[in-house]
């Protein structure tokens, strides 16, 4: 996601896992351990950094951050609604033409559950800001796992980057941004690398909720808001 508001601060063993006390659902591959259920889920990572390959000035707090929201959405960032409009509103009015080729969305999961929508092109698109606010908070409501699935992933990474560096993350700035963010593993902001070169404006969405909007586009057509 963009930057917060200023007030509110697949072979990774070809799965990640997420410690559960739900009902089982119908599908899916489970290992019980007495009470607790570890649910396996396709690997992160593997659809991960293919992704972070194209992506300009990534380094280790932007993989981090993308692990973030592809493993908890966005509800770190709708504690304080009044804030959460005027965050929006503040970006809303700055936003520029879209970047060249830069998508509407960005996947950030291999289920497809979650993504990125980029506010730039939705914006040109004619996309209502209201719209997309609601779609953001109702996501940020609807959306709650586990944070042990992010620190497993996050954990996964830095072994692969002990065994080699992928583009410009490496071992050593793992190991850094981890004992920075060790053992609460709190939301952070892009590496400035990344916000400079990038400008980045999205907001996480849960697909579902995504595709209401892009209903009421192609059955009322853009409604643009100022």
């Amino acid at each position: 996601m963009s930057r917060l508001p200023p007030l509110s601060r697949r072979r990774q063993n070809s799965r990640f896992l997420k410690v559960s006390r739900r009902p089982r659902p119908k599908s899916g591959a489970f290992l019980s351990f007495g009470r607790l259920e570890v649910v396996l889920l396709p690997g992160l990572l593997d659809f991960s950094i293919p992704q972070w390959k194209h992506e300009k000035a990534f380094h280790i707090e932007d993989a981090y951050k993308w692990l973030f929201h592809a493993s908890l959405g966005g509800e770190h960032a709708v504690s304080d609604m009044s804030e959460v409009r005027d965050w929006m509103d503040s970006e809303w009015k700055t936003l520029a033409r879209p970047h060249k080729g830069e998508p509407l969305t960005v996947l950030l999961r291999p289920d497809g559950k979650l993504l990125r929508v980029n506010l730039r092109p939705y914006k040109a698109m004619g996309g209502s800001k209201e719209a997309l606010l609601k779609v953001f908070v109702d996501s940020a409501k609807a959306f709650h796992e586990d944070r042990s699935a992010f620190r497993s992933v996050w954990q996964q990474l830095g072994k692969r980057l002990a065994k080699r560096p992928i583009g410009d993350l490496t071992e050593a700035a793992w190991q850094s941004l981890n004992r920075r963010t060790t053992p609460d593993y709190p939301a952070i902001d892009h590496s400035a690398a990344y916000e400079s070169a990038n400008h980045p404006a999205y907001r996480v969405v849960l697909a579902t909720k995504w595709e209401h909007v892009l209903e009421r586009i192609r059955h009322h057509g853009p409604r643009r808001s100022p």
